[in-house]
């Protein structure tokens, strides 16, 4: 499924782990770092979520269930 392919890549790309990967990057600021953050739970988190505020990075994440008009579109 398109879902499964996602998680795959991002795994294949990032690791187990990529908030601690230093090739994945950051968000520029704590104001954009916030606004992403919030939008994490506009839908069901099917991979990722995860966050480290004072390194200012999100894991890749992977959303479904989201509304065609909500927040995250």
């Amino acid at each position: 499924s398109l879902l499964n392919e996602l998680v795959r890549t991002a795994r294949n790309l990032y690791g187990d782990d990529p908030i601690h990967n230093p090739e994945y990057g950051k968000i520029i600021n704590d104001k954009h770092f916030q606004r992403l953050k919030a939008l994490l739970s506009d839908g069901e988190t099917v991979m990722g979520g995860d966050f480290d505020e004072t390194a200012r990075k999100i894991a890749p994440t992977v959303l479904k269930n989201i509304r065609p008009d909500g927040p995250a579109m």
